[in-house]
């Protein structure tokens, strides 16, 4: 079960959600209760070499979300 992050295309509130099966219906703000949300691309961390840790671009949201 992994962990998304949304932002909220309503009040632009960014926040995590477990998420459970491939496209959940049940993700709402829990700012403002808004069910406009869209899952973004989180920062990646991975382990090269001799234990360095590699990390990806920032956290961006595309046009891939949930809406």
């Amino acid at each position: 079960m992994p962990i998304y992050e949304f932002t909220c295309l309503n009040c632009h509130n960014l926040f995590e959600e477990l998420v459970f099966g491939e496209k959940p219906s049940y993700i709402r703000c829990p700012k403002c209760q808004s069910e406009q949300v869209q899952r973004c691309l989180s920062q990646v961390f991975s382990k090269v070499g001799s234990g360095e840790t590699a990390k990806s671009s920032t956290t961006s949201c595309g046009s891939s979300g949930f809406s």
